[in-house]
């Protein structure tokens, strides 16, 4: 089997990634409207609340390294590793500060419940840091096929 061009690996990737992102858009709709159904308007808009902090904490969470992992040429599996090790911990160190902040963001919002529901749902910053550097790993070398 030969080795494709640039030109149709980069081709292939913007593919892949494209239908990836669209796949991620279409299952995020999805689990949305299941949300709406099955939660009461209410216990609705406590999820909304609390998605402006998952927004500014996943902008803090890629710190730009894993964009710069892509980028270079020959990323070494010490720059890798590195870059691993730095989003596992900027990760966990956003779960626990919003896990104090917690009780401060439910009586922003006079709403005691938020505590858990914020807990809960702030994990999900630990766990997906888990596999940032991985898909930065297949982004750069145009494997893009696998993260769909």
């Amino acid at each position: 089997m030969e080795e494709k061009s640039l030109k149709e690996r980069t081709a292939g990737g913007m593919l892949w990634g494209g239908l990836s992102n669209g796949l991620m858009q279409l299952m995020a709709a999805v689990f949305g409207l299941v949300l709406l159904r099955y939660l009461t308007p209410d216990d609705y808009g406590k999820v909304a609340m609390l998605t402006i902090f998952s927004a500014i904490a996943c902008a803090l969470q890629e710190s730009g390294f894993i964009a710069a992992l892509c980028n270079r040429r020959e990323p070494t599996h010490e720059e890798y590793n590195a870059v691993f090790w730095f989003n596992l911990l900027v990760s966990a160190s956003l779960y626990i500060i919003l896990w104090f902040c917690a009780p401060l963001i439910a009586r922003f919002y006079g709403i005691p419940e938020l505590v858990p529901l914020a807990r809960v749902l702030f994990l999900s910053f630990f766990f997906s840091g888990l596999g940032t550097v991985q898909r930065a790993y297949l982004f750069g070398h145009l494997m893009v096929r696998q993260t769909s």
